[in-house]
């Protein structure tokens, strides 16, 4: 072999290595990116868990008319508030998943059957609200169908499924 040909090897050889170098750190990076954002997610989690608890366990409502009636701004500011945290937490939960900054399946570990139970609770409510703001939720309910294709692909039994 001559000079040249050695030389053109180690060429090739040396972009070969830099480009799969390359390619794990990329991916380190992104799970290290990821894990943050879940990081973040879960240090809410506090907040989120009482305005859950409260919106699934103690809200009662027997139709959007009773519920608007009983929560809306401006009779009851202040749950409307919680409220709206809860609809924001939820409404970027689907967005990070959506534009794949954080992967569905940690938020189906974390806090899957919450996101679905809630959902179940909210989606009459958020059909209404939707006459007025049409993208109302739009992100949770994606989030919603990414999990319920994660479970139904891992054949896990979804909140639907359990009652």
């Amino acid at each position: 072999m001559d000079a040249q040909t050695i030389s053109v090897l180690v060429t090739a050889t040396s972009v070969t290595v830099a480009a799969i170098y390359y390619i794990i750190s990329l991916r380190n990076t992104n799970k290290l990116r990821e894990t943050q954002v879940f990081l973040q997610v879960s240090s809410y989690m506090a907040n989120f868990t009482k305005y859950y608890t409260k919106f699934n366990w103690a809200y009662k409502f027997d139709s959007f008319e009773d519920y608007w009636q009983k929560y809306e701004p401006e009779t009851n500011p202040d749950e409307w508030e919680k409220q709206f945290e809860l609809y924001g937490f939820y409404e970027s939960l689907g967005i990070l998943v959506k534009k794949k900054l954080l992967n569905a399946d940690l938020v189906d570990e974390l806090i899957g059957g919450f996101v679905q139970d809630y959902w179940d609770k909210a989606k009459p409510i958020t059909e209404a609200l939707r006459k007025r703001w049409p993208a109302w939720l739009e992100n949770m309910e994606f989030l919603v169908n990414e999990l319920e294709n994660i479970r139904r692909r891992k054949k896990k039994r979804t909140s639907r499924q359990i009652v």
